[in-house]
């Protein structure tokens, strides 16, 4: 990784001095002759592009995801399930059990 750093320092370093040695009102414009000194951003050496979908632990975060998305289907299925109970049981004036059922809900 320190080797990549220094290759990207270096090709900055280049196109800052071919930058430099540009006629000023050159500068200003768009040189396409610039683009062959073009590094790519750190985005694209980031160490987390290697996890890929191939990839074990890819495979455990994509799992987690999907776990943890489930858990909140349940619960929100769960808290309007429990919410339907207590209307249900305020309309039959069972006040107690229909703020049981609220509690559960959150």
């Amino acid at each position: 990784m320190i080797a990549e750093k220094e290759r990207r320092e270096r090709a900055r370093a280049a196109f800052h001095e071919y930058r430099s040695k540009m006629p000023e009102d050159k500068q200003r414009a768009t040189d396409y002759d610039a683009w062959d000194l073009w590094t790519p951003s750190d985005d694209e050496t980031d160490p987390w592009m290697k996890y890929t979908p191939e990839n074990p632990a890819f495979k455990a975060m994509e799992a987690d995801i999907d776990k943890r998305h489930a858990a909140q289907v349940r619960a929100r299925q769960t808290a309007h399930r429990k919410r339907e109970e207590g209307n249900d049981a305020f309309r039959a004036g069972q006040f107690a059990e229909a703020l049981k059922c609220y509690e559960l809900g959150l």
